[in-house]
């Protein structure tokens, strides 16, 4: 899988990043809250995708709460 994001890479396209992120709405999508802290991504469930700075797919995370 390495190869094939290096590929993507290559014509603009990156992965966006959520793993210990803060959760972002305008690039990720929640589905779930789990323990753990606040605000911040616990688990990828689907990753999300940028062309060229643009989101072309929200990333599907578990975000901690409360």
């Amino acid at each position: 899988i390495g190869r094939v994001l290096e590929i993507l890479k290559e014509n603009g396209i990156e992965k966006v990043a959520t793993i210990g992120a803060k959760y972002n709405a305008d690039t990720m999508e929640a589905v779930e809250v789990v323990e753990g802290a606040e605000g911040e991504v616990v688990d990828e469930i689907r990753p999300g995708f940028l062309l060229h700075e643009k989101l072309i797919r929200p990333a599907q995370v578990k975000v901690g709460g409360k």
